[in-house]
């Protein structure tokens, strides 16, 4: 359903004029399984619920009202309450650039041609970074 969701928002979008299509935009999205516990499955995991985020909060409404049993319509309560919460809603995106820079330093050290004069170039960068942020 939230594919489904996601795809009408696009061509709704698309008719609109409010996004453009070139290549290697508005692809289609999709989680990665859980337990995939590598830094960069996190961060692609965040950036796709930031893309498809209101997709999401559509098909929890579906759910709270059409459900198949109590339990079902309350766990979509709680998790649109959850998403639509605040720190949620301001967390995410900040979520996201935090674990930009370690996915970047993380792929980095996975290199198998990668030198420790680089890696510490790179740890002095992601710390400049982190404290950019932090400011």
């Amino acid at each position: 359903m939230i594919r489904e969701k996601q795809y009408a928002r696009i061509i709704e979008g698309l008719e609109n004029r409010e996004i453009y299509s070139r290549r290697g935009l508005n692809q289609e999205t999709s989680f990665r399984r859980y337990g995939d516990t590598h830094w960069g499955s996190h961060y692609v995991t965040i950036t796709r619920l930031l893309v498809m985020f209101s997709s999401i909060l559509d098909v929890l409404k579906i759910i709270r009202e059409n459900g198949m049993n109590s339990e079902q319509r309350t766990k979509a309560v709680v998790l649109t309450d959850i998403m639509e919460s605040f720190n949620f809603v301001f967390m995410l995106p900040c979520l996201r650039m935090i674990l930009a820079v370690t996915n970047e330093f993380s792929q980095a050290l996975q290199r198998k041609d990668q030198d420790i004069e680089n890696v510490v170039s790179l740890l002095k960068t992601s710390k400049e970074r982190f404290k950019m942020m932090r400011e």
